[in-house]
């Protein structure tokens, strides 16, 4: 099956329409993480610690600066849509969407940052500082308890995967000490722990491009998974 290509001038249309998902995707299924970094944000620009004077912000200004912060933003979201949407017409990998959601969290941060500074002057400082205190008091409980609970309950899945790589990695350095450079290696069964075996994703064939990265990595002529 081919790869359906966009015609280029429906690209900026479809850029849009996913940078519009991926943003409100992100919001609408993490809103616990991003409220955190919206507040922790919001709170360290209030602290006297980190709290310079500054020039009078009116309300105004603030508006245009979000105004401004949030386009942006929305460009460079969008800008990272554009490739994908081109060549593949579908949205980015996750390391694509990874590198749009460095930018929306930039673009928040910086709209938390500005919307604090001109609270504190409209707010007493002393209950703008408690409030801050407090909530990063509650949000670093918050995530020290997520520390926790992905420790004991994701842990023996990330041993399990470092076990099956280390003997498929085994498997290779001892077919390599028996003089053999075209390898044949057991396909990693990955239901259990939500990841792929690109592997078997990618193909079979002896000249696939992971096989081929593979086999300049451990320095053999081929590697494949077996039939």
């Amino acid at each position: 099956m081919g790869v359906h290509q966009t015609p280029l001038i429906k690209v900026p249309a479809l850029s849009i329409r996913h940078a519009i998902d991926f943003i409100i995707i992100s919001l609408r299924t993490l809103p616990i993480p991003h409220s955190i970094f919206l507040g922790t944000i919001f709170s360290l620009a209030i602290l006297p610690i980190t709290n310079t004077p500054a020039s009078h912000l009116t309300f105004k200004r603030l508006l245009l600066l979000i105004a401004c912060t949030s386009l942006i933003t929305f460009v460079l979201v969008t800008a990272i849509q554009a490739p994908s949407g081109y060549f593949y017409s579908s949205t980015p990998d996750p390391r694509g969407k990874s590198l749009a959601r460095y930018i929306l969290l930039i673009g928040l941060g910086l709209i938390a940052w500005f919307s604090a500074s001109w609270a504190t002057q409209k707010i007493s400082p002393k209950y703008l500082t408690i409030a801050s205190i407090l909530f990063l008091l509650l949000s670093s409980a918050y995530t020290s308890r997520s520390i926790v609970n992905i420790y004991n309950t994701e842990l023996q899945g990330f041993i399990y995967r470092a076990e099956q790589w280390d003997e498929r990695d085994t498997h290779i350095e001892s077919e390599k000490a028996l003089g053999n450079t075209q390898i044949e290696v057991i396909a990693i069964d990955t239901a259990q722990i939500d990841i792929r075996d690109i592997f078997v994703t990618r193909g079979k064939g002896w000249t696939e491009f992971v096989q081929n990265c593979a086999s300049r990595y451990y320095q053999v002529d081929g590697l494949k998974v077996e039939d």
